[in-house]
């Protein structure tokens, strides 16, 4: 059967540095790119069309009024917002206003290799893992811009340790972004004394999950992959986290479905068939039951 297969890209730091070369864009290596962009600008746009990044990223509206999406999430930014894109979010930029935007995309490899606090981390990224456009005081945009030029000078120089110089500037802006935050933006329900085995076993179930959810939604799959059991990694999940495994799981799941019917030519058939379910009838009350739309009622909407 033929088809308009437009299953969303996926995009390394590496990929989109061959893409758009040095076009406004500075890179160092495949650790982090750093780029400038307008809408109606001459330049070829960047994101304009949906796609996940393989990167944090970071993008500071500077000037007019920005439109966008993140894990499908329309949002609207305008001067002093930055929009933070998680590492596997769904991206994309809409270039139909007048805006002027900076962004720094850091690769997930080498945030792993940042000092950075999990205990810190992990309540944050509970909050804005779906996305989150956040309105700065000028001091904290004041503050982006010096590590962003900072950065990029270190990036441009290429002293012999520029490698090490930059991992400390991105430490630094990671910890400070956090400190930008609003006292609320903590999930409810995450709590600080919470054992450190747990914590690292949510961490290790949500790259699990990040990696394996198109095709597994069995709890004992993730389970036996953290060698324990479905009943202790429940536990474990809803402590470190306020949330069942299983709602987790369902996150996933769900917004790998609407992307796939919103965005690709596939069939509902098709898509039931590469996220795993046994037919499209079990697909569609799955759907249903966690949306409260049907997979065809979305697909139209």
């Amino acid at each position: 059967m033929e088809h308009n297969d437009k299953i969303l890209p996926s995009f390394s730091i590496g990929r989109l540095r061959e893409l758009f070369g040095s076009e406004r864009t500075c890179c160092m290596g495949d650790d982090f790119m750093m780029f400038e962009r307008s809408g109606g600008g001459a330049e070829r746009p960047l994101f304009a069309e949906p796609c996940r990044i393989d990167a944090l990223g970071m993008i500071l509206c500077t000037s007019g009024r920005i439109r966008g999406s993140v894990n499908l999430n329309d949002y609207e930014a305008t001067q002093g917002v930055v929009a933070v894109c998680m590492p596997g979010n769904i991206l994309r930029i809409d270039y139909g206003g007048d805006f002027t935007l900076r962004g720094m995309l850091l690769s997930t490899s080498f945030l792993r290799s940042l000092r950075v606090d999990l205990k810190l981390i992990m309540p944050i990224w509970l909050r804005i893992r779906n996305g989150v456009c956040l309105r700065l005081r000028d001091d904290d945009v004041a503050l982006l811009d010096r590590f962003y030029f900072l950065l990029r000078e270190v990036t441009v120089r290429s002293e012999p340790h520029a490698s090490e110089v930059a991992g400390g500037l991105a430490t630094a802006l990671v910890h400070a972004f956090c400190d930008m935050l609003p006292a609320g933006s903590v999930a409810a329900g995450t709590a600080e004394g919470v054992e450190g085995r747990r914590r690292v076993l949510f961490e290790r179930f949500m790259a699990l999950l990040e990696r394996y959810h198109v095709t597994e939604r069995s709890l004992g799959f993730y389970a036996g992959q953290l060698c324990i059991t479905p009943k202790y990694l429940s536990s474990a999940v809803k402590e470190a986290s306020g949330r069942t495994a299983a709602e987790w799981v369902d996150d996933f799941v769900v917004l790998e479905a609407k992307t796939l019917l919103k965005y690709s030519g596939l069939s509902i058939q098709e898509i039931a068939y590469r996220l795993n379910f046994p037919s499209q009838s079990f697909f569609g009350k799955y759907f249903k039951h966690r949306t409260g739309l049907s997979p065809s009622e979305y697909k139209v909407r």
